[in-house]
Parts: C-alpha cells; structure tokens; sequence
C-alpha cells in the first residue's frame, strides 16, 4: 500500500506521549550538550586571562618598586647637592 497525504495515522496516547517525551529529552539533551561546551570554552578563556595577568601584575608591582627606589635616589642626591652648595660661599 503506497504512502500519501491522504494515509491515515493512528497514534496510541503511549506512543504520542513517548514521542513527546524523546522530544523534550533530545531538546534538553542538546541544550545542555551546547552549554557544557560554552561553559568550558569560558573556563578556558577565563584561565588564559588569568595568565596574561600575572605578568602584568609581576611587570607594576617592578615598576612601582623601581619607583620608590628612583625617589630615594633622588632625594639622596638632592641631599647631596645641597650640601655641596652650602660649602660654597654665598656671592
């Protein structure tokens, strides 16, 4: 007997609510399959952040330490500079 449009289908209520339910599994199923997927990619991208930062970090936490060092420095030699100028005789 050929299939057409016009064949008659005949469900059970079983087997309309079996389908249904697979549906609702392989919809659930695929949802949670692209968020664990999106969740790891996130992981990834969070980590390799978290990697491009420590440098960074390392790098100011060096230069703020050069920093304090240079104004040491500085003070040291105007310090220097200004005593050598007290030695000389006011003009």
């Amino acid at each position: 007997m050929p299939v057409t449009a016009g064949t008659p289908i005949t469900l059970t209520v079983t087997q309309f609510f079996g389908g249904l339910l697979a549906m609702i599994v392989a919809i659930i199923g695929g949802f949670w399959t692209v968020s664990s997927i999106q969740v790891g990619g996130l992981h990834d991208q969070i980590a390799s952040i978290h990697d491009e930062i420590v440098p960074i970090r390392t790098a100011v936490t060096n230069l703020q330490g050069a920093d304090k060092d240079s104004v040491i420095r500085l003070n040291e030699s105007a310090e220097k500079l200004t005593g050598k100028l007290r030695m000389y005789p006011k003009i």
